[in-house]
């Protein structure tokens, strides 16, 4: 699963919240989960361009 897609579960997700405290877990849930593919991608760029050196 890339950013793209996760946003839009996030997004649906929100829509389909039955309150707004699920609303904003499930916000944050997602923005979680976009830090960590961003910080695992970030490592893997780097670990190559070392190993390609």
């Amino acid at each position: 699963m890339d950013t793209l897609d996760l946003m839009e579960t996030k997004y649906h997700l929100i829509e389909s919240s039955l309150s707004e405290s699920e609303a904003i877990l499930a916000h944050d849930a997602c923005n979680l989960a976009m830090a960590f593919i961003g910080q695992v991608n970030g490592r893997i760029r780097r670990t190559w361009a070392i190993s390609a050196n």
